[in-house]
């Protein structure tokens, strides 16, 4: 309930699911009598209207009251003139839907920004490589040269980390697409490798630039499927995996990569008994189309001149 687009299939089983809840709840807390209403918040009963009402006004996530506080105050922010302020404020509503409309109809009129940072390469669909900068000149030689190229980066289309670089949490952990389904799995370095266009063999007076492209590549250690009976047991909330190591490594192609998740670490008991350290995932809500457009950053790397390896770094979180 709390993504920009639910499917019909999914708002079914949310009701479902809130309506179960709803009745173990008041069963359980005061067994449904008229006498004990007044212990339970009004919030047990409105989660069973969360699903029928988003398919009269649209998900929950878009008509929430912090969003339409979030827009007052935006709206509150423009008034200039300390005389008639619910006039102003209307009026202000009224620009702002008038400018939103037109960009609508016209978006020649407002183009993007280019967002990518000096030196970045822009690899489309608003996946980029970011460039490696270092706080103090490192002296290479000649050799070296061809040796040191390195990305710190690989930006994605989505900003999830857009706030100030103090708070930036570096993360390596992602979602992706392998084999026609999703996967979780730990970014160790990205990396440019020189591919061939087809198999066949190049031609005598084809210049070999043009039989050969520059493929961005991703390796990554996969983490397991997620345990299918907690899955079961926690409607499909609890999604717990374990680490494959270095047997699952993988090398995939950058625009394979969904999006940036967190993998919290925890020690639980599974329902055999067993004592195990595992992964669960943790993704934000609303992240599908919440946010479009890499965020740039400086790219610093206080490590100093290691891992000249061609390929590094984390994806933002």
């Amino acid at each position: 309930m709390s993504q920009y687009r639910i499917t019909p299939e999914d708002l079914t089983c949310a009701h479902e699911l809130f309506a179960e809840w709803e009745l173990e709840f008041e069963t359980l807390y005061y067994q449904r009598k008229v006498n004990r209403i007044h212990f339970v918040h009004p919030c047990v009963h409105l989660a069973n209207h969360l699903a029928l009402e988003a398919t009269r006004v649209g998900a929950p996530i878009c008509s929430s009251q912090w969003t339409m506080e979030r827009t007052i105050g935006n709206l509150g922010q423009e008034i200039r003139q300390p005389s008639d302020p619910f006039s102003n404020l209307a009026q202000q509503g009224i620009q702002c839907c008038q400018v939103n409309a037109f960009k609508a109809l016209f978006p020649h009129l407002d183009p993007p920004e280019n967002i990518c940072p000096r030196g970045s390469e822009d690899l489309g669909n608003g996946f980029g490589d970011i460039r490696i900068s270092r706080a103090t000149s490192t002296k290479i030689s000649m050799m070296g040269t061809a040796l040191s190229s390195k990305w710190t980066d690989s930006s994605i289309p989505w900003t999830e980390s857009q706030k100030s670089l103090d708070d930036v949490r570096m993360a390596c952990h992602v979602k992706i697409h392998l084999n026609g389904r999703q996967r979780f799995a730990e970014v160790q370095y990205f990396v440019k490798l020189a591919v061939e266009v087809d198999n066949t063999p190049p031609l005598a007076n084809q210049p070999p630039c043009e039989h050969w492209r520059f493929a961005n590549l991703t390796v990554v250690l996969l983490f397991s499927e997620s345990h299918l009976e907690l899955l079961e047991l926690s409607h499909g909330t609890l999604m717990t995996c374990t680490s494959l190591g270095q047997p699952s490594l993988h090398l995939i192609d950058v625009k394979d990569i969904l999006s940036v998740v967190g993998m919290v670490p925890h020690s639980l008991t599974l329902p055999s008994g067993v004592v195990e350290n595992r992964f669960f995932i943790v993704e934000k809500s609303g992240l599908e189309i919440a946010c479009s457009g890499p965020e740039a950053d400086d790219g610093n790397d206080d490590n100093g001149a290691e891992d000249s390896d061609g390929g590094g770094g984390d994806a933002d979180d």
